[in-house]
């Protein structure tokens, strides 16, 4: 009986960390696509404002 519920208990919990871990790849990979486009962003303007200087002079 014993063996039976510690069997069950280390399945749950191995399934609870595997979408734990899951959730932690997800929020990962999200906040880098938002630093990507963030630092995109930064370097278009960058560039814009290079070019816009360029061309005014």
């Amino acid at each position: 009986m014993d063996s039976i519920y510690l069997n069950s208990l280390s399945k749950l919990q191995s399934r609870q960390s595997w979408r734990y871990q899951n959730l932690d790849s997800m929020r990962n990979t999200s906040t880098g696509l938002i630093i990507c486009t963030f630092k995109l962003i930064l370097l278009a303007l960058h560039w814009m404002n290079h070019s816009g200087n360029r061309f005014a002079y």
